[in-house]
């Protein structure tokens, strides 16, 4: 294509919705046409919480989401485009997704936050069409990792890992206030979560998703029948946003983004009905999962590693690194999403419930003690 016909293209696109126009724009790259074309650019993708990962999507959802970006291209792409161009055929589609879904599970931070363009457009594309809000929420987290990404090879960013200090700051006496300072305001120095400060920082910036204040004292109620801490409830922010329809288009659904086969195993139906979508069913199958993986690792971090990429890849890579026991001996053979994924929950359960990270992550460096100077 020339670059004149681009001009006349990307003219033509301002004029048309701006909805429609981020879609095609989105499939432009993928499309399939008389010039040589760079290989498909995916536009959706997946990734698997809950259960070790599986590149498998459902007929059901892939049709819908081709569907959707076909529809747009034919309702509203300009005639200069569809001169010169078709829309990629379903087994184009189905590699596109897989490549995306496969630079979110084993890309660097660089590759993932080379999505965000894309990702961005998609979500916008996502909100202009009501019938895919299934997949909405659960994009936009996803987008949430990608952002994250992105500041995390940012120039000026703090290192990964941020050292405990080796002298204590000199003790100055702090103004008297009538109500104690969260303890969110301050996110303390780690050694034991890699990229927590990062993230701690986006959640603090964040609000609250619109059903959460509706949804988390009922689902605490259900955590702590489960014996699992309550603040983990909010898990289900990260996971869906508090949607009990969310849908990720590998097959994970509701609150919790519960795979079909780990539902099934722990006591949920998904066919003929999907009882995924039920917040109380959904939450009760998540605590007893987050139940048995802590059991089985003995740490909150690791359990959330599990959680997001499997305890099969987790219990590999702790047998793989001699003498590993905490997450941050093992987190840079975890997938980059991996990576911010754990220190993105372990913050809004900090920020969202105001307690110490401490609560969750034994080994912490230890605060240094303070010397009060003897009066004399």
């Amino acid at each position: 294509m020339t670059r004149a016909l681009t001009a006349r293209i990307t003219f033509s696109l301002r004029r048309i919705a701006p909805a429609a126009a981020i879609v095609v724009m989105c499939a432009l790259p993928a499309l399939r046409g008389s010039d040589s074309q760079p290989p498909a650019v995916p536009i959706f993708s997946g990734t698997t919480a809950g259960a070790d990962r599986r590149p498998l999507i459902s007929d059901d959802d892939m049709n819908a989401l081709y569907d959707l970006g076909r529809q747009f291209f034919e309702d509203y792409a300009p005639g200069q485009i569809k001169e010169h161009y078709e829309f990629m055929s379903r087994e184009e589609w189905t590699a596109a997704i897989t490549q995306f879904q496969q630079t979110l599970e084993s890309g660097s931070f660089e590759e993932i936050a080379s999505l965000e363009p894309k990702a961005k457009r998609t979500l916008d594309a996502l909100r202009a069409k009501p019938e895919m809000s299934e997949y909405t929420d659960w994009f936009a987290e996803r987008l949430e990792l990608i952002e994250s990404a992105k500041d995390a090879i940012s120039p000026g960013q703090p290192p990964a890992l941020v050292p405990a200090p080796k002298q204590p700051a000199p003790f100055t006496l702090p103004p008297i206030t009538l109500a104690p300072k969260p303890f969110y305001q301050t996110p303390p120095p780690n050694n034991a979560i890699p990229y927590y400060n990062l993230c701690h920082k986006r959640v603090s910036n964040r609000a609250k998703p619109k059903n959460a204040d509706l949804l988390a004292p009922l689902l605490k109620i259900i955590f702590a029948t489960e014996n699992i801490p309550v603040e983990f409830v909010w898990l289900a922010e990260v996971e869906s946003s508090f949607n009990p329809l969310a849908k990720s288009p590998v097959g994970a659904r509701g609150l919790y983004q519960l795979m079909p086969a780990t539902a099934r195993a722990l006591g949920l139906s998904t066919a003929p009905e999907d009882e995924r979508i039920y917040a109380v069913k959904n939450a009760r199958a998540a605590a007893r999962l987050l139940g048995m993986l802590y059991k089985r690792f003995n740490s909150w971090p690791l359990a959330l590693a599990a959680y997001n990429a499997g305890e099969g890849r987790v219990a590999v890579a702790l047998k793989k690194t001699p003498g590993a026991k905490t997450y941050a001996d093992i987190a840079a053979k975890l997938p980059a999403e991996t990576r911010l994924y754990v220190p993105q929950v372990l913050a809004t359960l900090v920020i969202r419930e105001n307690v110490p990270l401490e609560k969750f992550v034994d080994d912490l460096p230890p605060i240094p003690a303070i010397k009060f100077p003897l009066a004399g």
